[in-house]
């Protein structure tokens, strides 16, 4: 579902306002619309009004409502309590489980307000022009406005050039704003305003019996969150497979959940192998959890010949992997596949760094993934930016706000929802949307971050076990090939294999006068050279190139109508 919609507290919207966004959005396109002298709004799904109050819900709800859409079934109670003059409480929201994005405007009050769920997997994108606010849950259709203007943000993508994924409000275009996870904007008289209203300031540690109890919880509360997610027969339900113990248990509880009710198991568990079988040490975990199930498994082979694929990301994003993901996602198009499960997420959440030998380890390393100022000291030559201008980037940008007394909450809130997290399922939510496939990620469904946030350290990290909580929950779930598991997937091999056969590509859009402001070409080929003959993994410096000289050759395919 896509939105537009302009707000003016001021009420000098007119009917020229809501032609503009009918444009923007697609007039071939059925349309709910609602508009007055201070809103109008676009959008591809449904839109509830109750006099002058109205409530647009975009994404997926859990636990809400089982019979009908859960998302009107939202909107319909926010509009009948706002009709009423009752206020809606951000602790309303912060109890909401899904991935969404809810705009709630009171033309009487002369304000709006939107929300994006706690984790953050929704997308909310704003611009002020001309006093009103345009928001939008697609950099696309707010691009395509007329009163944005579509100038580059040329800081944001230095920095993300030394820095790599960025959890900023910033966004690429200058004039766009995106609200981070658990965030609410409200535009009024007095401006425009973003609040945080989640994770509340007063968390603490939850302390149980014993070690067993934090086990029973954490896998009661597992098979409760992917009972939400599965979607059930005659609806063919299908999980992403990649043999770790992240995926494989979700994938093994959704097989429960589906046996529990009564239904034949329809679980389907889809892979993609990576290069020569050698390289590929997924496949054989896989090939256990699939026979130890019972369940069907479709494996498409990636192909580094055809593996970058030219796809119109709204931001920069890595496209070595596209063509593999690409060729799955049809594939389950064409088996009638509408919904996907995955594992995503679990590394964060329970510890799982292979490089972690210690709790001061996994504290270090989750908090270098959001200030990782230390990689402005040491750039490579082929970055054009100087030190001083480095450290002042990724003082403007890395920031780690404290929500809360506890500090392992905190480092561990951080971890689960720095950019580097919410990348992965946005690449796969992109190209999964273009195949009428929803990608749904239980282990980072809001319950499951407040318990792992409140749990003990040591619950997630015991000696040298990674994942501790998560492998005593998992036992009898998945086979014991997959729990006593310690190594982790690396695609570097065939990551290898794709830039070797992309490299005049690359040479070639070195020479675009945006990107060689920023990027020496012929030191850049050199860096590449040397690690394509080096054994070391794929450089981060390397991979955020790489994103951008993709994000500027596609760019101007996105601002076309």
């Amino acid at each position: 579902m896509q939105f537009i919609a302009e707000f003016s507290p001021a009420g000098t919207l007119s009917r020229q306002h809501k032609e503009v966004l009918l444009k923007c959005l697609d007039t071939q396109t059925h349309i709910h619309s609602f508009s007055n002298r201070s809103i109008a709004v676009a959008s591809t799904g449904p839109l509830v009004v109750r006099g002058e109050v109205g409530v647009l819900v975009c994404g997926e709800l859990f636990r809400l409502s089982r019979a009908g859409d859960p998302a009107v079934t939202l909107a319909e109670q926010m509009a009948d309590a706002g009709s009423q003059r009752e206020k809606v409480p951000d602790a309303f929201i912060e109890q909401l489980c899904g991935q969404f994005t809810i705009v709630y405007w009171d033309t009487r009050r002369q304000m709006l307000k939107a929300w994006v769920d706690p984790v953050g997997l929704g997308e909310l994108f704003y611009a002020s022009a001309g006093g009103s606010l345009i928001l939008s849950n697609s950099v696309k259709l707010l691009l395509r406005h007329p009163a944005i203007p579509k100038e580059i943000n040329d800081r944001f993508l230095r920095a993300y050039l030394i820095i790599g994924p960025l959890s900023t409000e910033q966004t690429p275009y200058s004039a766009l704003k995106r609200p981070q996870y658990g965030c609410k904007v409200t535009c009024s008289e007095n401006g425009v305003a973003v609040h945080r209203y989640w994770p509340p300031s007063d968390w603490e540690v939850t302390h149980l019996a014993s070690v067993k109890a934090y086990v029973d919880s954490l896998r009661d509360l597992l098979y409760t969150v992917i009972a939400d997610h599965v979607l059930y027969p005659p609806v063919a339900s299908a999980s992403l497979l990649s043999g770790g113990i992240d995926s494989s248990s979700v994938t093994s509880l959704a097989c429960r959940v589906l046996r529990e009710l009564g239904q034949v198991c329809q679980m389907t568990a889809f892979s993609i192998g990576h290069g020569a079988l050698e390289y590929d040490t997924d496949a054989a975990y896989r090939d256990d959890v699939v026979r130890y199930l019972g369940i069907p498994w479709y494996v498409t082979w990636a192909n580094a010949s055809s593996s970058w694929v030219e796809w119109r990301f709204p931001e920069p994003r890595n496209p070595l992997l596209v063509g593999p993901y690409r060729d799955l996602f049809e594939v389950m198009q064409k088996l009638g596949v509408r919904s996907v499960i995955c594992g995503h997420g679990g590394d964060e959440m329970f510890t799982g760094f292979p490089d972690v030998k210690d709790l001061d380890g996994h504290v270090r390393i989750a908090v270098s993934k959001i200030t990782t100022t230390s990689n402005a000291l040491n750039l490579p030559k082929w970055i054009k930016i100087d030190p001083a201008t480095a450290q002042s980037l990724c003082e403007e940008f890395v920031s780690v706000p404290f929500f809360s007394r506890n500090g392992n909450i905190q480092v561990l809130l951080e971890a689960i929802h720095s950019e580097w997290t919410r990348v992965g399922y946005r690449i796969f939510q992109d190209i999964g949307m273009q195949y009428n496939v929803i990608v749904r990620c239980p282990l980072l469904d809001r319950r499951i971050v407040e318990w792992v946030a409140k749990a003990p350290p040591n619950i997630r990290l015991r000696g040298s076990t990674t994942k501790y909580v998560l492998r005593r929950a998992a036992q009898r779930l998945v086979p014991s090939s997959v729990l006593l598991r310690r190594d982790k997937a690396n695609a570097d091999h065939f990551i290898r294999d794709v830039v070797r056969l992309n490299l005049n590509k690359v040479r070639r859009r070195l020479l675009q006068g945006e990107v060689k402001e920023i990027i020496d070409a012929s030191l850049f080929i050199e860096y590449i050279r040397n690690w394509l003959n080096s054994q070391g993994w794929f450089p981060i410096h390397i991979e955020s190139a790489l994103s951008i000289l993709h994000w500027f050759a596609n760019r101007q395919q996105r601002l076309e109508y």
